[in-house]
């Protein structure tokens, strides 16, 4: 027979148990919580990495359909602020007397205004226009290339992770050029 003190004790937990169950349900959810937040760290730093590269891709990939249709004849690579220069045109016409070409076109590096010169940005410069390519180039690591009938080019971008470890990119590629001028 139950007497009305094991009633009592079966209809519930003592005050120890309450305790003990909340510290280990509390572990629980800082152990889940702190797993989320690393996860969530290392999804934030892998984007980062990939907004990095397919930044330099895709300007790799410009440059490299614009010099693709270069007057090879026009084309030029100097120094300019410790990173190569570009300079080249294309046409802007074709008619039946010959080609237009259009005036020169430059890649080149540009510093930063912020950020100590660490890095800095890939512009394309047409007369006085500067158009942004991308930014967070590395100083030093614009280059091109030529060889013959074809330019090698390359680039590094340079960034940081959400604690401040570096992430850099390079992009190469290589264009046969496919015009000359008739002079």
């Amino acid at each position: 027979m139950r007497t009305v003190r094991d009633v009592a004790r079966s209809n519930g937990l003592t005050l120890l148990e309450a305790v003990i169950a909340s510290v280990l349900l509390g572990a629980l959810v800082l152990a889940a919580y702190s797993f989320l937040g690393t996860t969530q760290n290392a999804y934030d730093d892998s984007l980062r990495e990939t907004m990095i590269e397919g930044k330099a891709h895709r300007a790799v990939d410009e440059m490299a359909s614009e010099l693709r249709m270069a007057d090879a004849t026009t084309l030029s690579i100097s120094q300019y602020r410790g990173s190569d220069r570009v300079e080249f045109r294309v046409p802007v016409k074709y008619t039946d007397e010959g080609v237009t070409w259009g005036p020169y076109v430059q890649y080149r590096f540009e510093r930063s205004a912020v950020g100590g010169g660490e890095s800095g940005r890939l512009v394309r410069v047409v007369d006085d226009s500067v158009k942004t390519v991308c930014d967070s180039l590395a100083p030093g690591t614009l280059r091109f290339q030529r060889t013959g009938n074809t330019l090698a080019l390359e680039l590094k971008l340079k960034g940081y992770d959400l604690k401040g470890r570096p992430i850099e990119s390079r992009a190469k590629s290589s264009i046969a050029f496919r015009n000359r001028s008739n002079r």
